[in-house]
């Protein structure tokens, strides 16, 4: 029997490949667990400081003497609001009686007000969704059938063209992925925090010129990391697609299926949200780490040499 080493366990499978899961188990948890309850300001119920949602929808009956900021949440204002209103992938409503002191910015999100609800800021609304009408034919077997092909055939080709641009880049990044997962895994949730914490501030100083040009650049950064990271993901999965057909299936066939298992994963309702987040944190982990797989230390030009 093989020593058991930190490096590499009895069976041969690094040990890292075993800390991956663990990471995903205890990352998934809290999600899996977490109730679906709004956080609400009760009717005659006066708060007084900033209030923070992530994740859950904000219902203020009462009042707030402050902000009332929401990411992946809706708010619901009935009541007052001293300060401003920000929602990031979110949804607002002001009532009939609601009134906000401050501004209120949405962004990924509608905004619909009453006649009657007062806003004594500016209005600041960006990349609204599409409109009912617009998405209805995706609600449709054939339209549902025809955003899935879609979604792979272009998937398939970013994916054969960034290797066929970036071949020894996508080779490296997706090397160094096999050989430390865990590692990568977690300086992805730091690199997405860190961009998902930009966006948000930069969200917040939408009401001054500066707001809208950083969130586009971070927007930008984040989708052009995410992105490349996904690709890396994407091959390295057609590899071990390869290497287990024994050769049977060749790297575009192992490519193309690699992609339409993806897009069939992230199409199924609560696993979807695990597929996609976990393939953006595991990109984005090995593309800063290895620096879009060119191995190169940041703002310097040495390369950077791995330890056995």
């Amino acid at each position: 029997m093989m020593k058991l080493t930190p490096a590499l366990l009895k069976n041969g499978i690094p040990a890292s490949v075993v800390k991956l899961p663990i990471l995903l188990l205890f990352w998934c948890l809290p999600a899996l667990f977490a109730a679906d309850v709004p956080v609400r300001v009760l009717p005659g119920v006066s708060y007084q400081n900033d209030l923070f949602s992530l994740g859950q929808q904000v219902i203020v009956e009462g009042s707030v003497e402050g902000d009332v900021s929401a990411v992946n949440g809706d708010v619901h204002v009935k009541g007052t609001i001293s300060g401003n209103v920000t929602a990031l992938n979110g949804n607002v409503t002001l009532y009939r009686n609601a009134e906000v002191g401050g501004n209120l910015v949405c962004i990924g999100g509608e905004v619909t007000r009453h006649n009657v609800s007062r806003l004594q800021g500016r209005s600041i609304h960006h990349f609204a969704p599409s409109r009912a009408q617009d998405t209805q034919l995706l609600h449709s077997f054939n339209g549902r059938m025809a955003f899935i092909f879609s979604q792979t055939f272009v998937l398939f080709l970013l994916l054969i063209g960034t290797f066929y641009i970036f071949p020894n880049q996508v080779n490296e990044a997706g090397f160094q992925l096999t050989q430390d997962p865990a590692r990568h895994f977690v300086i992805g949730l730091v690199t997405v925090a860190a961009f998902c914490t930009a966006l948000f501030f930069s969200v917040l100083l939408m009401v001054v010129l500066i707001g809208f040009p950083l969130f586009l650049v971070f927007a930008a950064g984040l989708t052009v990391v995410g992105v490349f990271g996904a690709m890396v993901v994407l091959h390295r999965l057609a590899q071990w697609l390869e290497t287990l057909s024994g050769g049977l299936v060749t790297t575009v066939p192992a490519s193309l299926l690699a992609v339409a298992g993806f897009v069939l994963l992230s199409q199924v309702p609560w696993v979807n949200q695990f597929v996609l987040a976990g393939c953006l944190v595991l990109g984005s982990g090995v593309v800063i780490e290895t620096r879009f797989g060119t191995n190169k230390q940041w703002f310097t030009k040495k390369k950077r040499y791995w330890g056995a």
